[in-house]
């Protein structure tokens, strides 16, 4: 934040534009990839978002074929709980972590969480892999 202080005011606004731009597209990949899912038939076969959502709950489509990583620091991730036998949750908060996230420390931002899952996993990533910080998808920037 620092570093926007110091830049002109027109580059500071096309810097917060920009990143608002990557927040929102974070937030959206988990909708657009099961939407995606439903029309290529990828991992969960053919269906609509409904039939390919009742798949994931049903355990019929493993981390194998598609995993959920989502970046946590304090969000209410109740959201992807349909998804949970696919999705991967990173913690960088102190507190109110999920009881099934995997902590990591607070660096990076959600970059460093992405990179560090990629590079674990590396040789057994999953066919599709979808990366979002944990806040609820939503449609367009929320603020």
């Amino acid at each position: 934040q620092a570093s926007l202080a110091r830049q002109p005011g027109r580059q500071r606004s096309r810097i917060r534009g920009a990143r608002r731009l990557v927040r929102t597209m974070c937030r959206t990949s988990v909708a657009l990839a099961l939407a995606s899912l439903a029309l290529a038939g990828a991992a969960a076969g053919p269906g609509t978002r409904a039939e390919v959502v009742a798949k994931i709950e049903r355990g019929e489509v493993s981390k194998k074929d598609l995993e959920v990583v989502l970046a946590h620091f304090d969000e209410d991730v109740s959201w992807s709980d349909a998804y949970r036998s696919v999705r991967t949750v990173y913690c960088k908060g102190a507190d109110g972590c999920p009881e099934d996230s995997d902590y990591l420390p607070n660096v990076g931002r959600e970059g460093h969480t992405f990179l560090h899952h990629i590079v674990t996993n590396y040789d057994r990533l999953a066919k599709w892999t979808v990366f979002s910080q944990a806040g609820a998808p939503t449609e367009g920037y929320s603020g």
